[in-house]
């Protein structure tokens, strides 16, 4: 997502998170429908900091153990699937790049419906996923259109890391129109999170990297969390 100047009125409201949190993570998902069985077969976690910048950007698919649900959206076979992780393996890292910051999503609560099915599969201690950044609210339009509106651009492919883009740039447009003020979520007990990153392409590759400095910061907290 290319850098443009944020306007004063937004850089105010990201000022006034501070004593809340360091930083945000936009997020989007991927799944195989809107049901409680339903899975998450994509995910991607864009965390900007409190000076609107994007300092990590991460996606991954995840082996939902069926078949990916509607190939017709988002366009995920079950041949980019074979040799995926599923979600209880990179659980721990996903609540790691979660926990102490502040989420946002386009109809967050549908996002965080489907990452806490996966968590309480899995026993991960996350708390509330919902008092985050909506940024359904204040646009009352679907993604394409609330980015059409503000000058944005979306790819249109229905993938979750270019979503999350488009919804980070979205975001930073319209900070100063949101009237609750967020909470950050947090973890209810330590987390067994990797010291190194991980994730799987939709070409089939696995990607295993050290993170960076600030990643490794969240994962040691999260870690750390009791």
């Amino acid at each position: 997502m290319p850098r443009r100047p944020i306007s004063p009125p937004v850089a105010e409201a990201l000022e006034r998170l501070t004593d809340r949190t360091d930083r945000i993570v936009v997020m989007d998902t991927e799944t195989t429908g809107f049901g409680a069985q339903d899975r998450v077969v994509e995910i991607a976690m864009v965390t900007l900091d409190l000076r609107g910048r994007v300092v990590d950007r991460w996606a991954t698919l995840l082996d939902p153990g069926r078949d990916p649900g509607p190939t017709h959206v988002h366009g995920i076979t079950g041949e980019m699937l074979q040799g995926a992780p599923d979600f209880g393996t990179l659980a721990p890292e996903i609540a790691a790049r979660l926990h102490g910051a502040v989420v946002s999503a386009h109809n967050l609560p549908f996002d965080a419906r489907m990452l806490r099915q996966e968590f309480d599969r899995y026993d991960v201690p996350v708390g509330d996923l919902r008092k985050g950044l909506d940024t359904l609210v204040p646009t009352r339009a679907k993604l394409h259109v609330a980015c059409r509106a503000e000058g944005v651009r979306l790819q249109p492919n229905h993938h979750a890391l270019d979503d999350a883009l488009a919804t980070a740039d979205l975001l930073l447009r319209i900070l100063d129109r949101f009237e609750t003020a967020p909470e950050p979520v947090t973890l209810e007990g330590p987390v067994d999170a990797a010291d190194r990153t991980r994730s799987w392409t939709r070409s089939g590759t696995a990607v295993d990297a050290d993170p960076s400095r600030l990643v490794a910061g969240w994962f040691r907290a999260a870690v750390d969390r009791s």
